[in-house]
């Protein structure tokens, strides 16, 4: 079950890694090609606007033109109102058979106004187009960055892609001709092999960052998998044991009643041993039954504790006296030592329980002219409560399982103590619940120590 629960887990946390980085690399494509792209009209523009400028003063000059435009990487066609190029600069930049391919459309060329074909831009013109500063490193006594209203598109010449910008105008060149569009080219192959080379390096690091999602997805899987299937195995576990301490009382219960059915004519004192058999057993899984309550409400959070001020000292010297009539019967000694008054906020009746399963577990697990002792002791921030005998003891690779449910220790102490292994699960469950902490010292054959620590009130 957990196996096809964690391949879902993985293959789930992969694809969504890979929905994400495919999201993101697809961004960063399209920005970084549409910001490539943006830089590169604005040269063109940025272009455009020299030449208007120039234009607009007279000042057209081919051979310093070449010089400076050739170093911008740009390509510079006049098209006349016919569609036939009239200048290109620089010379023979471009073949004559893709002069088709960037013919202007007539919405482009031949946008004249009548009144002004064939003359150069009036004054009020050159002033639109003109202010004082500088671009690209060149000084120009009247440029304004106006938008010189073009047209922009990508075209394939050859094996490579430019960018052009068609921009109509209306003036003539000094041999007379009349211009109707400004065309500038851009090669966009270097804009191109950087996003080649970005998306290699996308492909390529996304391949690697699949396989460390998948890696990571089951890390990621397993460790969140972890606490559901300890759960789930700590649960099948107190079933299976809460299973077969209940079967022990009920096939008891069952002989004996079985039994009273085969003697009908006995009477109650011949079936006596039976009938206390049958009592006995009841009251063992009645505790059991009660005890798993207990645990099943704690795990689920519906047990209220009703914390209120009481005095810690008092109850201990009570549970002692309680049960040192107890020991009396067994030979055992009973030792109290408590600092007084200790006042804590807590339940009484579960520090009752509490007090109940370690005196209980100290004197059933202590041989005839042994001894108990229990202290309650005040100290700075916190009461110390010692439960402390010096019978059987416990094995070091059982103390740490002493809390565990159902742990029972060695098969010779679950046969002579018989008990069922829940009164410590609840007493750690007690003390935690209080915001304390409970140890077992233990060694074997020496004797426990049960440590409890509750921090005082307030």
């Amino acid at each position: 079950m957990f196996k096809k629960t964690k391949l879902r887990l993985v293959l789930l946390n992969t694809l969504v890694f890979f929905l994400l980085l495919t999201a993101f690399s697809t961004t960063l494509y399209i920005y970084t090609k549409q910001r490539l792209y943006a830089q590169t009209d604005q040269t063109l523009n940025d272009n455009a606007q020299h030449f208007l400028h120039d234009a607009a003063h007279g000042t057209i000059d081919r051979r310093p033109l070449e010089q400076r435009e050739a170093e911008r990487r740009a390509v510079y066609v006049l098209w006349d109102d016919k569609g036939t190029p009239v200048l290109q600069m620089p010379q023979g930049a471009l073949f004559q058979e893709d002069m088709s391919k960037l013919r202007p459309a007539k919405s482009d060329a031949g946008k004249t106004d009548s009144s002004t074909a064939g003359k150069a831009p009036d004054s009020a013109t050159a002033a639109a187009l003109a202010k004082p500063g500088a671009k690209n490193g060149h000084q120009t006594d009247d440029l304004l960055p106006v938008d010189v209203n073009g047209q922009y598109l990508t075209v394939t010449l050859g094996n490579e892609d430019y960018r052009v910008l068609n921009v109509p105008v209306n003036f003539q060149l000094s041999t007379g001709q009349s211009i109707c569009t400004l065309q500038l080219l851009s090669n966009l192959q270097q804009s191109q092999e950087m996003l080649t080379s970005m998306l290699w390096v996308i492909i390529v690091s996304g391949a690697v960052c699949a396989l460390l999602a998948v890696g990571a997805g089951i890390y990621l899987a397993s460790r969140a998998l972890r606490p559901i299937q300890q759960a789930w195995n700590k649960q099948q576990e107190f079933v299976a044991d809460a299973s077969h301490e209940l079967r022990t009382p009920l096939t008891v219960m069952k002989t004996s009643l079985e039994r009273l059915f085969r003697h009908p004519d006995h009477t109650i004192e011949q079936e006596s041993e039976g009938i206390s058999d049958a009592i006995d057993e009841a009251n063992r899984m009645n505790k059991l039954v009660s005890q798993l309550l207990t645990l099943a409400r704690s795990d689920s959070n519906e047990l209220e504790i009703l914390r209120q001020p009481m005095r810690i000292d008092t109850l201990v010297e009570r549970m002692a006296d309680r049960f040192r009539e107890l020991a009396m019967l067994k030979e055992i000694e009973l030792e109290s030592t408590v600092d007084s008054p200790v006042e804590i906020l807590a339940d009484e009746e579960r520090l009752q329980q509490l007090l109940v399963i370690l005196l209980d577990n100290a004197l059933k697990y202590t041989q005839e002219g042994g001894r108990v002792q229990i202290s309650c002791r005040k100290m700075a921030n916190h009461v110390q409560i010692e439960v402390t005998d010096n019978g059987i003891g416990i094995s070091a690779e059982d103390v740490p399982r002493v809390f565990d449910r159902f742990f029972r220790g060695d098969k010779m102490r679950a046969r002579t103590h018989p008990g069922t292994g829940l009164g410590l699960s609840i007493a750690k469950w007690i003390v935690e619940v209080h915001g304390g902490k409970i140890r077992a010292e233990s060694e074997l054959g020496q004797g426990t120590t049960m440590s409890v620590r509750l921090p005082l009130r307030g």
